[in-house]
């Protein structure tokens, strides 16, 4: 017997059967690609006039800083709270397109670069505009133009698993929008049901206070996470944007809980909503634990 696993003299399981995936739009281009994964702020600073300046904004009273020497380690978390910025944007990444192809890259993966208080950007406050200081949304248009004129691809980072307490959807603290905005102070705004709240209780994602977890119980939020025209999954592929696909982080927590399941629904219509945009698409998901349930061509 002959199957994914193993070659045996005993009938196996049925865990590790050879699938037919029938009707599966598969992005060639993948398959020969080199990735080369940037983390943006570290990268090139090919404009200092969109730095972060000392002082500029402040998380939980610590203030951001610009250091100064390019070549100088990050600090601690408990130095710096991740509020330390080197100035690296989307122009220096277009700067070194060349020094990338003499590598052989085809196809770059930036970590988060949209809208963030701190320099890992996974603590989104805005998924419909690139960060100021990467260049904003002009700078990513940009990128992607001459990226693809150099017969190169483009892989963006996202966590639609849950957001910050600042973004401007739950805006708990009021650092960055005023308070009469988000769901965490405004117990009748449409942003309420994108969450779980018991009171001023709400569902954490791995017990972290500051990452309140996305209800996608909501419809609401399904909409203008993936489904709608001008959601923020169709955004980014369309022009003038027009990456090549999406790489999800903790994919594996996503629209599950302990109580609610709907993985199984949600993951479906993301891809479904991808491919009717581009058929082309990347979808890479980020899995802590075993997929194997994904992998059975049932999704």
């Amino acid at each position: 017997y002959y199957n994914q696993l193993e070659i045996s003299d005993c009938m196996p399981d049925e865990v590790y059967d050879f699938k037919i995936l029938t009707n599966y739009v598969q992005p060639d281009w993948v398959k020969n690609a080199v990735f080369y994964q940037i983390f943006p702020d570290r990268f090139c600073n090919g404009n200092k006039e969109n730095d972060v300046y000392d002082g500029e904004f402040s998380v939980f009273g610590d203030k951001a800083m610009k250091i100064k020497d390019w070549n100088s380690e990050p600090k601690e978390y408990e130095d710096a709270r991740c509020l330390d910025f080197y100035g690296g944007d989307l122009e220096g990444i277009i700067e070194k397109i060349p020094y990338m192809k003499k590598l052989g890259v085809s196809a770059i993966y930036l970590n988060p670069i949209f809208s963030a208080a701190s320099v890992h950007h996974y603590d989104c406050l805005d998924f419909f505009h690139v960060d100021k200081h990467f260049g904003g949304d002009e700078a990513l248009a940009a990128l992607s133009k001459k990226l693809h004129e150099n017969d190169m691809k483009l892989i963006l980072d996202v966590s639609i698993n849950h957001t910050g307490t600042a973004h401007k959807w739950f805006n708990k603290e009021g650092m960055f929008y005023d308070k009469s905005l988000g769901a965490y102070n405004n117990p009748d705004a449409l942003e309420r049901n994108y969450y779980f709240f018991d009171g001023d209780n709400y569902l954490q994602w791995a017990n972290v206070p500051t990452l309140p977890t996305l209800n996608y119980q909501s419809m609401a939020l399904r909409d203008i996470i993936y489904k709608s025209q001008d959601s923020v999954v169709k955004k980014w592929l369309k022009a003038p944007y027009n990456i090549d696909g999406w790489r999800f982080d903790v994919a594996d927590t996503l629209a599950r809980n302990n109580e609610i399941q709907l993985h199984h629904t949600v993951w479906p219509e993301i891809r479904k909503s991808i491919k009717e945009e581009n058929a082309k698409a990347y979808v890479l998901a980020e899995d802590w634990c075993d997929c194997a349930e994904f992998l059975q061509g049932k999704e």
